[in-house]
């Protein structure tokens, strides 16, 4: 079994947090998952194959944003 995540219901926490306030780390995440949105986007017509493994390409990012939110975590 895979969990899988949802970005729009975690982008929207994002997105009420910066709303309030223009907090700085919602404001980063905003960008970093609409560079991920733009994966989507981009692939939206590519074939099957195509699609993975730019979505291949895209862990990078992924695992960036884990790990700087995991730092600040760490760091409150």
């Amino acid at each position: 079994m895979t969990d899988v995540a949802c970005w729009a219901h975690a982008r929207r926490k994002f997105f009420d947090l910066h709303a309030a306030g223009g907090h700085p780390v919602a404001e980063e995440s905003l960008r970093r998952i609409g560079r991920l949105y733009e994966v989507e986007r981009t692939g939206k017509d590519l074939t099957f194959e195509e699609r993975k493994i730019l979505r291949q390409d895209a862990r990078l990012e992924l695992q960036k944003f884990y790990d700087w939110l995991s730092q600040i975590r760490r760091a409150t």
